[in-house]
């Protein structure tokens, strides 16, 4: 089983720089990640090069931890986030 395969992700805050975020692929299966993209897909139809999540990327942050928590108990890895992080 892979543990390690992200999706790259973009946050989208209305007049802001996008920012960059590697994302495990268990994530976009969890509920309320799949609520962020079905967002990304009323918004931005999937007619861009990586996912696009359309929200303020506090929120994004916060349903992130949301989601560790929930799997911090199965796997180790995490969101990575890239602007932090180069």
């Amino acid at each position: 089983m892979l543990h390690f395969l992200f999706a790259k992700t973009k946050v989208d805050e209305e007049g802001k720089e996008l920012r960059r975020f590697l994302v495990p692929v268990r994530y976009l299966s969890h509920t309320l990640f799949i609520k962020l993209l079905k967002e990304s897909e009323e918004v931005y139809k999937f007619q861009q090069e990586h996912i696009r999540i359309p929200c303020k990327i506090k929120y994004f942050l916060h349903v992130n931890e949301v989601i560790d928590r929930d799997n911090s108990c199965r796997h180790g890895r995490n969101m990575f986030d890239v602007k932090k992080n180069t």
